[in-house]
């Protein structure tokens, strides 16, 4: 799966929002900071290096590849890997 796949997967809007959330969440988790007894947001770079690991796009992003890597080596009859490998044709129907 190439990495315009694993864009397609996950759209910049879905990217931002997941971002977003992420940030959401760690913000809850670890609280204000006091700066010079003012109480503050923690800035993202803060919170990324107070969680000390990989954001969830690359997470998933690497899950993805992985997962593909996993059906590239299946046998050719097996259905996810006929389901991976398929070509589709036509466009969709109901788009305008």
């Amino acid at each position: 799966m190439s990495q315009i796949s694993v864009n397609i997967l996950f759209c910049l809007c879905t990217e931002a929002r997941l971002g977003v959330f992420e940030r959401k969440v760690l913000r809850a988790i670890f609280g204000p900071t006091n700066d010079n007894g003012e109480w503050r947001i923690k800035y993202n770079d803060e919170l990324y290096t107070l969680y000390k690991d990989s954001d969830i796009i690359t997470c998933i992003k690497i899950n993805c590849l992985r997962w593909a890597g996993h059906v590239i080596r299946l046998e050719e009859q097996n259905p996810a890997r006929r389901a991976f490998a398929a070509v589709v044709e036509g466009r969709r129907v109901g788009l305008n």
